[in-house]
């Protein structure tokens, strides 16, 4: 469609919205599209659409009749096109320009390559393939607008030659008039002018980022590609990323040089509305993948994740007998069942077969999720046979929703059988699941070994917490003793809420205890699905499934029993035993049983997901997470950092804690009111907690220091530590993330430790917190109450062992002035599985002064820059 009537030196290319001119040509400079290409309106939702587009690109509503008309003029704010006779854009309500104003263009579409033209030459210009927007060069990794990577997913994007490209700057576009384009968003500003006025960018400015753009009553700006977006729809229409989120890939690169924390503002979305978004998303790929297949009679495959041994192990293997000797898809399986291939019929845990691959965690929470069906099939995005191959897998990997493509290559060894893990009955779903995650995690070696509840979170992205039935064998001192009556407690809300429960059978049991558990029919280091837990008549029990069926319990309530009356099996076995399906009471789940996984999937739930980041240092550039709740709401906060299954190269993992906060309202600075409640703070993937709140503004503090160095400076050339922060909530609540102040992380410590640590007196006035437990280490705060006197404090830690302090030094002495509070030294665990150790030997006293006659606090290690933040004393209010 042109748009002369708007701007009459140049037109608009529908399929790669590049302004062109009209003395030059009647085709795109850049895609070669038709000058006069129409587009058709969308009757659901008002959006312009190309004519090669069946589904809308906003609404997803199927393509209709309705054209436009060469009178129609497109909005320069939202690209919406109205009838001639229209003054006001119908979608934003902004005015149409008059002839000598420019046209700002939102919304790229997607360019439809003639396929006669590919291969014509080396030097490609690639279209990525999430957003559908703009295009890659063949020297970048990134698409431009959404930050995704070049090939991910496994599709490579379409090319076509660039020797068909004129070599046209943005800035050297020809127009008499003297209009120029930004370099960063690519607006066409008014010759006048030398800042855009979209995103600020100075005129023939390359290297300024593109800065958020001002939010109106009716749209909302993209944080990542900064398109335009209706206030109607969550989620940006080019790169998906939600209002106010910032994708983990985009996040990580800004960083690695971390600038000013940004303002950012969603709100909670149902859990199921997310999913249901993110699938039509990634449908129109799926679409896209299979159209090329089958126009080009060919199978997909992911080159991302080719059927070579790059795809089984982390390094080559060379053997004379390999287990995996070649990829076959469904059809040319060797199988005994003349069944038809399906994705899914009436999946049931016992149609799970596991291979050779050791990844019996990951088969046992599919086996507590094939409980109910409905859940399983959300994860597989594809739910029927795709002829050509290709799947796609919804997972949600360190906190971050994702969808996996893969084709349907499948590992089998000399005789035509798959190796790895397959389904009765000739179905994929397991199969492709596997592969989806071992694409994930980088190759099927990484999936060996790994706890159940780690499969749980992977699959439903739901929190998830462990409830432990027995102490560690591992680190007993460091945990409560086991509460029985509170354990049931647990068990009996976790049932009622509907929650999926796993538990795990002889987790810490040796291989020489094995006959212990065979004895009475239970299997070590194996997980069994919860599926319901009664109290009757006195009795405290517990129906269990072992998900291979094979062994099912011998003892007390077994099917067998004596201990069975006839009106109890008529209530709780109406049809009988069935193998590896039976009752256990709660005494022998206590004995036999090391742990429950508690996967906690509520539909009718909201979520949002924040990024950002850990600086190694106080009063860096981090953020806080304000949370406005508006009725009485049960939060689940789980915090997540990036993690590796590698063995030989893991991922660094720092400690993690997340404290929350009650606030005061209608401040862009949080100002901390009292602290409601804490997760422990562990060197692990991840941590959470749940709390019910009322309605109120709350903080959510994060915290990190296993990565501080000596002095508390940052690691140099090195990108800080990022996280992700799951928000699961009864009710929608409102995000905001704000910038930390200078002595907030203290202040939090400080509550935390009050609240929790235990205490030292002695001095009338004077109480030094140390607190320990389920800490990873150690925190001190020493609190000066007197008004007349001085505080001299000597923390000795040297007899503390693998923990690295925040004071760079094992031993302090502090000297803090009357009426003031001290975080003295803060101790972490570091990263691995050697166990660690503290210990902290205190001598205080009292003076007059600060010891050398002058008023001030002295320190020794003194307190740098980037320590004041955190270690200097703060007053009592």
């Amino acid at each position: 469609m042109g748009i002369t009537d708007s701007f009459p030196r140049t037109w608009q290319c529908v399929r790669c919205t590049y302004m062109n001119s009209f003395t030059t040509s009647s085709h795109c400079e850049i895609c070669g599209a038709d000058r006069d290409a129409k587009l058709w309106i969308c009757c659901s939702c008002g959006a312009s659409n190309p004519v090669h587009i069946v589904l809308c690109n906003s609404c997803g509503s199927e393509q209709n009749t309705f054209k436009t008309k060469k009178t129609d003029w497109p909005c320069p704010k939202c690209s919406f096109v109205n009838f001639s006779d229209s003054t006001k854009c119908l979608v934003c309500k902004s005015d149409k320009l008059s002839n000598n104003q420019p046209v700002k263009l939102k919304d790229p579409v997607a360019i439809e390559v003639d396929p006669s033209r590919l291969g014509e030459s080396q030097n490609d210009v690639l279209k990525c393939h999430k957003c559908q927007t703009l295009l890659y060069d063949n020297t970048g990794t990134h698409c431009m607008v959404c930050g995704t990577p070049c090939m991910t997913e496994g599709f490579k994007p379409r090319p076509f030659p660039q020797s068909s490209l004129p070599k046209v700057k943005p800035e050297d576009h020809p127009s008499s008039s003297g209009v120029w384009k930004c370099v960063s968003c690519t607006l066409l500003n008014d010759p006048n002018q030398t800042i855009c006025r979209a995103c600020g960018s100075k005129k023939g400015d390359r290297d300024k980022p593109i800065e958020k753009l001002p939010r109106s009553d009716n749209t909302w700006v993209c944080p990542v590609c900064t398109l335009t977006n209706s206030s109607s729809i969550k989620f940006c229409n080019a790169c998906n990323t939600s209002e106010g989120d910032v994708s983990w890939t985009r996040n990580a690169e800004r960083l690695s040089v971390p600038n000013s924390p940004t303002h950012k503002t969603c709100e909670t979305v149902g859990v199921e509305a997310k999913r249901i978004h993110d699938e039509n998303r990634a449908k129109e790929q799926w679409k896209n993948i299979v159209e090329i297949c089958s126009q080009h009679n060919m199978s997909f495959v992911d080159d991302s994740f080719p059927p070579d041994p790059s795809s089984l192990y982390f390094t080559p293997r060379s053997s004379t007998h390999p287990r995996v000797a070649r990829w076959l898809r469904p059809q040319q399986i060797t199988s005994q069942s003349q069944l038809p291939w399906e994705v899914f019929r009436n999946p049931s845990p016992s149609d799970i077969m596991q291979g050779v691959l050791g990844d019996c965690w990951l088969l046992s929470a599919l086996a507590v999720l094939t409980e109910r069906p409905s859940l399983l099939e959300k994860i597989i995005v594809t739910r029927k046979i795709c002829d050509e191959g290709a799947y796609q897998i919804r997972l949600c990997k360190d906190g971050r929703w994702t969808i996996i493509l893969v084709d349907d290559f499948i590992p089998c060894n000399e005789y035509g059988m798959p190796v790895y893990s397959q389904a009765a009955r000739r179905q994929l779903w397991i199969p492709l699941i596997e592969k989806a995650m071992a694409k994930l995690h980088g190759c099927y070696e990484a999936l060996v070994a790994g706890r159940a509840i780690e499969g749980l979170s992977t699959l439903t992205g739901a929190p998830c917490e462990t409830i432990r039935l027995q102490v560690s064998s591992t680190n007993p001192s460091n945990e409560d003793v086991i509460d029985k009556g509170l354990v049931w407690a647990k068990l009996l809300s976790c049932r009622n809420a509907g929650y999926l429960m796993g538990a795990s059978c002889g987790g810490n049991s040796e291989d020489a205890d094995d006959h212990i558990y065979t004895r009475v029919g239970l299997q070590s280091r194996h997980a069994y699905s919860i599926l319901d837990i009664r109290n009757v008549q006195g009795n405290k029990l517990l129906r269990l499934r072992n998900p291979w069926g094979r062994f099912s319990w011998k003892g007390n309530w077994s099917d067998m029993s004596p201990l069975w009356t006839a009106e109890l099996r008529e209530e709780l076995m109406p049809h009988g035993a069935d193998e590896g399906l039976f009752w256990i009471s709660f005494e022998d789940m206590m004995q036999y049983f090391d742990c429950v996984d508690v996967c906690k999937i509520r539909d009718d739930w909201t979520e949002a997901r924040i990024a950002s980041f850990l600086p190694p240092f106080a009063g860096g550039p981090s953020e806080v997470v304000s949370m406005a709740v508006f009725s009485p709401t049960q939060l689940d906060l789980c915090v997540y950092q990036k993690t590796a299954r590698n063995p030989s190269s893991p991922q660094s993992l720092v400690d993690l804690c997340i404290i929350l906060f009650r606030s005061m309202p209608n401040t862009s600075r949080p100002e901390l009111i009292s602290i409601i409640s804490n997760s422990k703070r562990t060197v692990k993937g991840s941590v959470s907690f749940s709390v019910i709140v009322e309605e109120g503004v709350y903080v959510a503090v994060v915290t990190s220091f296993s990565h501080w160095r000596s002095g508390g400076g940052k690691q140099t050339g090195t990108a800080y530590p990022s996280y992700v922060l799951a928000v699961h909530s009864s009710r929608a609540v409102m995000i905001e993330q704000l910038p930390m102040t200078e002595f907030l992380l203290a202040d939090a410590i400080t509550w935390m430790t009050i609240k929790n640590g235990k205490s030292h007196t002695g001095i009338p006035g004077i109480t030094i917190y140390y607190l320990s437990h389920d800490m990873a280490g150690l925190l001190v705060v020493a609190e000066n109450r007197r008004q007349d006197m001085h505080l001299l404090v000597n923390c000795d830690c040297a007899g503390s062992f693998n923990v690295v302090s925040t004071r760079g030094l094992l031993c302090t002495t502090d000297v803090i002035p009357p009426c003031h509070r001290q975080v003295v030294i803060i101790l972490t665990q570091l990263e691995g599985n050697d166990g660690f150790s503290v210990s902290h030997k205190l001598n205080f006293r009292t003076m007059i002064d600060n010891g050398d006659g002058d008023y001030g606090a002295q320190h020794m290690p003194e307190l740098g820059k980037d320590l004041i933040g955190l270690h200097s004393p703060r007053p009592i209010t």
